[in-house]
């Protein structure tokens, strides 16, 4: 009974302020109005954020074989997103958004180099301090920012490189491979410790270095006699491919010959006549991806459900279990050789659809509202934000910028569509055979309408692409014509520009 009263309390919270998320459509958006001084919540939950990185959805029977602990209790606790999205399929901009809840286009982060353009003033962290959260963050943050505002203690990693070495797959010393195993840890103090590790033994590998240091912030958290609640965000590197060797260099010792479900080979496109050039520029297979990218990533999400395992039975055992909202997702996916493809950056499924679990007793477990809402609802890392500021009782502050996403508790059927944008990056404009171009994309639960740009702030469109997701799930047939602006009899394609061009735009309410 006590998980319902608090789902009710919180709903009630929640819709009394109007939900942390936009909830009304307009033209225009309305101001956000601060809330009753007397709504409050009679508890503050812990909050656990846990991001991955590049990992790409796979269904829970798949995600079990390597997730075990993680896909066991959301089954028993949480809520398990089948259609959950990014707004960027790349690693700063995907997770500017999560913080802030607003699109690249509103919150400017729209390249690896832009992090610190973000107004955190709104964000995840200062929120929940301005509340009186204790704030935690561990691990990776924004790409090429290693101090981050808002938060009372940290650790951030940044690879071995420098900026005036900027490969990701650069070695810091003679034989030690990069991020895994030979990084820099970043402390608030200004402090930055070279971190080497050996990958014979598993000394210092990175996800376990990082949740050494996630646990130091919970174990303190727990043991904290005023019973501050917390707001740990925890980070690993984890699956992202770096390094040469992978199978060696990417793994924990004990499970470098871990079976698990690996990946499908992707269909082979003999005819990529229907997708843009820098698509075509690629070799039409590429099985390094499905062969080894893919099961090697699943090996090093072994050891974050270990650490997931040991998190929980902390919190059971602090009696701080059923008070804390715990969510689990991904910055983005990545392509394992769809489409000829083997990096995110693009709008299609791989790289764009994510993990997405909350849990928390009476309002995102089985058999409530958002379980009901689970498989049909299409949301996106842009809700993240109103979610958690709905959970924990907190009124949005009218005079910061809009949010944009919607919170899953007051408006669990989530979006009408996904919007999911990215801009031209000069920092890998080297990228051969071609870079990636700027786009932008919108899926309505059926089909995806994706439009390509020769330039980098998407003023001069140049290619269109429909797929109908229901029947072409690998979107391999392109349903309209490329060349941008050329009309359909069967689809209305005047129609699909205008509906892209209205989110490309939108602003809080006006965000479908």
């Amino acid at each position: 009974m006590k998980s319902v009263a608090r789902a009710a309390a919180i709903l009630a919270v929640a819709l009394s302020i109007g939900g942390a998320g936009n909830a009304a459509m307009g033209a225009a958006p309305p101001a956000q109005a601060a809330p009753a001084a007397s709504a409050k919540l009679p508890g503050q939950p812990n909050v656990i954020l846990i991001k991955t990185d590049d990992q790409v959805y796979d269904d829970p029977a798949k995600m079990s074989q390597f997730m075990p602990n993680l896909v066991a209790f959301m089954a028993e606790r949480g809520v398990t997103y089948t259609n959950s999205y990014v707004a960027s399929p790349s690693c700063c901009q995907s997770r500017a958004v999560t913080f802030v809840g607003r699109y690249g286009h509103n919150g400017g982060v729209i390249s690896q180099g832009l992090g610190d353009v973000l107004d955190t003033r709104g964000s995840i962290p200062a929120y929940l301090n301005n509340r009186g959260y204790r704030t935690g963050l561990f691990g990776k943050y924004l790409n090429l920012v290693n101090n981050p505002p808002e938060f009372d203690e940290y650790v951030t990693i940044a690879g071995s490189c420098t900026r005036e070495v900027p490969s990701e797959y650069c070695l810091g010393a003679p034989g030690v491979p990069a991020w895994y195993y030979n990084f820099v840890a970043n402390y608030p103090t200004g402090e930055q410790v070279k971190i080497l590790g050996d990958a014979a033994t598993g000394t210092n590998y990175n996800t376990t270095w990082i949740a050494a240091q996630a646990d130091a912030f919970l174990d303190s958290a727990l043991a904290d006699p005023a019973d501050t609640p917390f707001y740990l965000d925890y980070n690993p590197t984890a699956p992202h491919t770096h390094d040469g060797r992978i199978a060696y260099t990417m793994v924990e010792p004990p499970y470098r010959s871990l079976a698990v479900p690996g990946c499908t080979r992707p269909p082979v496109e003999t005819d990529r006549s229907d997708k843009p050039a820098f698509v075509r520029a690629y070799p039409m297979t590429q099985d390094s991806g499905w062969m080894t990218i893919c099961p090697v990533a699943q090996r090093t999400l072994k050891t974050i459900d270990d650490w997931f395992g040991t998190v929980v039975s902390r919190l059971s055992a602090a009696g701080e279990l059923d008070n804390t909202v715990i969510i689990f997702t991904s910055d983005n996916g990545l392509n394992n050789g769809e489409h000829g493809l083997l990096k995110k950056f693009v709008a299609y499924e791989p790289s764009v659809r994510v993990p997405l679990m909350i849990a928390y007793p009476g309002v995102f477990a089985p058999g409530t509202t958002t379980a009901s809402y689970a498989a049909t609802a299409k949301v996106s890392n842009v809700d993240l934000l109103p979610t958690i500021l709905d959970l924990t009782g907190i009124a949005v502050d009218p005079a910061l910028p809009l949010i944009d996403g919607k919170s899953l508790v007051t408006q669990p059927q989530g979006h009408r569509v996904i919007l999911s944008e990215y801009w031209f990056d000069r920092g890998y404009a080297p990228m051969k055979p071609a870079p990636y171009p700027t786009w932008a994309s919108i899926f309505d639960g059926r089909f995806k309408f994706i439009v390509t740009y020769s330039d980098r702030l998407g003023r001069t469109p140049v290619t269109q692409e429909l797929y109908d997701r229901t029947t072409d799930p690998g979107e391999l047939k392109n349903l309209i014509p490329l060349k941008f602006g050329t009309t359909s009899p069967r689809y209305n394609v005047p129609d699909w520009i205008r509906r892209l061009n209205v989110q490309r735009k939108c602003v809080g309410s006006t965000c479908l």
